[in-house]
């Protein structure tokens, strides 16, 4: 081993003095994902440059500033940590010349630059052992970096009223959160503030992915995508406005119908979803019926999916999630069901919470579903009990949304649809059945 080295250069055998073997292969290996990480960028870097056109830095220039900032952290680490802010500086200059030459050429743009900066900061990162957070900042770079074209688009279509809603509820909660009591007060402690606006938060958040998923891709992919995302965010509301659609044009009545059935079967992954975040032993028992709902939405939908077309939609009266009204809502809703389960848990026992579950479900199935779950981890009510109460709950709203369809939309539509939520009702009835007579859920 000794003649070997003899062979290499002597800022090598220097090195030797200082790191053992193994260390001397870690610091090699982390080098070699420095330069992988730079690589990633800059491919992406150079695949998305317009023919032609010259750019800061690419698929060669990206890796060498990962290499840059990995011996930068290194060198400052043995020598004199004051050091790195030096190197960190040269970089900078770098960059800001790089942008005043290409701005003076007319291309105002900073993401390469930038993007140049974060590299460089990664390639420290990655010699100072945070590798893994290297590598998770790397790929979301690379994946905002390739997907510009389609952010600007998605920018271009959100509403003044889509940005202003949001940025309401954001300012309340970060307003209001913070005073709300940490202790639970009211009967039997069943009211806790800060769960109340963590739970309408949640929704919230949930909600308007599905909320802007439909807006932006199922109007224009046609009634089953938008019934898939629309189902996300509020299935009622959703089968509401394809009722009255059907009126307006009769010739969509049977994909209205199917659209509604679609959307419907969104809600059993939902309900289980909820479920999990706040209970994940009820989750546990949740599973099997929710899945067995879903498996009957899915051949529903199957069977009926050659009914629809790709006609785009319009006018689908779905409301932002995000409204401070809304919210506010949903608040007052979820905290008056967990009190009135809770005292009719207390009053008339199981009978008590599945008539409050059958009412509450009727035109709302997250706040029920809620209230069980987080009943049930205080052990406030059996696990089949709470299971039990949501699907009486999802039943109510089975039976509200086949009367809407039935009152609001065409013969033929309500064909479909009553079909449909036939099944969906017997499967519910056929599993409360079940639970009745084989597990003791009365």
């Amino acid at each position: 081993m000794s003649d070997s080295l003899k062979l290499l250069p002597e800022i090598v055998k220097q090195m030797h003095t200082q790191f053992t073997y193994d260390e001397l292969f870690v610091i090699i290996q982390k080098l070699g994902i420095a330069i992988l990480v730079g690589a990633l960028i800059g491919l992406e870097r150079e695949h998305s440059r317009t023919p032609g056109a010259k750019s800061f830095a690419g698929i060669r220039t990206f890796p060498l500033i990962a290499m840059y900032g990995f011996i930068s952290a290194m060198l400052s680490s043995y020598l004199n940590s004051a050091l790195y802010f030096v190197f960190m500086v040269s970089v900078i200059i770098l960059v800001s010349l790089s942008y005043y030459t290409t701005a003076r050429g007319g291309r105002i743009g900073i993401t390469t630059e930038l993007s140049a900066l974060m590299v460089f900061v990664l390639g420290s990162m990655i010699y100072w052992n945070f590798i893994l957070i290297a590598a998770i900042v790397a790929v979301i770079m690379a994946v905002f970096l390739s997907l510009k074209i389609q952010l600007h688009n998605f920018v271009e279509k959100i509403t003044g009223e889509d940005i202003f809603a949001v940025l309401k509820l954001s300012i309340v909660t970060i307003i209001i959160f913070p005073l709300l009591p940490e202790r639970s007060f009211g009967p039997n402690n069943v009211i806790n503030l800060r769960l109340i606006w963590m739970m309408v938060i949640f929704i919230a958040l949930l909600s308007f992915l599905g909320y802007i998923l439909t807006k932006y891709v199922g109007y224009k992919k046609g009634i089953s995508v938008t019934s898939i995302f629309g189902g996300l965010v509020s299935s009622t509301a959703l089968t509401f406005s394809f009722a009255k659609k059907s009126k307006e044009n009769d010739l969509l009545s049977t994909n209205f119908g199917v659209g509604i059935l679609i959307a419907t079967t969104m809600v059993f992954p939902k309900v289980l979803l909820e479920i999990a975040v706040i209970n994940p032993q009820l989750a546990k028992l949740s599973a099997a019926p929710m899945l067995l709902f879903m498996a009957v939405g899915i051949f529903l939908s199957l069977f009926m999916w050659k009914k629809i077309n790709s006609t785009e939609l319009t006018g689908i009266d779905l409301k932002n999630p995000f409204e401070l009204k809304s919210a506010l809502y949903f608040g007052l809703i979820f905290g008056a069901i967990l009190l009135f389960s809770k005292l009719a848990q207390v009053n008339y026992g199981n009978t008590g919470s599945y008539f409050v579950s059958f009412i509450s479900g009727l035109t709302n199935i997250d706040a029920i579903t809620l209230t069980m779950a987080e009943l049930s981890s205080k052990n406030s009510i059996q696990q089949i009990v709470a299971l039990n109460s949501i699907v009486i709950a999802l039943t109510a709203n089975l039976l509200f949304k086949g009367m809407l369809a039935i009152f609001l939309g065409t013969r033929l539509m309500s064909r479909y649809t009553s079909v449909g939520f036939g099944i969906f009702i017997l499967t519910a009835l056929l599993l409360l059945g079940y639970n009745f007579l084989f597990t003791a859920g009365l």
